[in-house]
């Protein structure tokens, strides 16, 4: 969602932004940000050097990751076993409100 921001105000290359087509590419960034931490290390190191996540409230990418463990799901189908929606992955916050 900020590549196109990120690439034109500092001057850098980024791995997605909202006109990225290429569903494997996408399915591997989704891996590596919802993943266990050692996947995503490895995946995130084979992408780039930098990752800017957004994390602060609603609408921030941890409340995005059920619909990214979907879409990392759709190509590397270990993410989410005997459930091709990923309807059990998510997160509560200390609120108890479920991500």
């Amino acid at each position: 969602d900020y590549g196109s921001q990120i690439a034109g105000i500092a001057n850098r290359t980024t791995v997605a932004d909202g006109n990225t087509w290429n569903h494997e590419h996408i399915a591997l960034l989704a891996r590596a940000l919802t993943h266990t931490e050692k996947e995503g290390h490895r995946v995130s190191r084979h992408l780039g050097d930098y990752i800017l996540v957004w994390g602060g409230g609603g609408g921030d990418d941890l409340a995005k990751s059920p619909h990214l463990a979907r879409i990392a799901n759709s190509v590397y189908r270990d993410m989410c076993p005997g459930d091709p929606t990923c309807r059990s992955f998510g997160y509560i916050d200390r609120y108890r409100t479920p991500s």
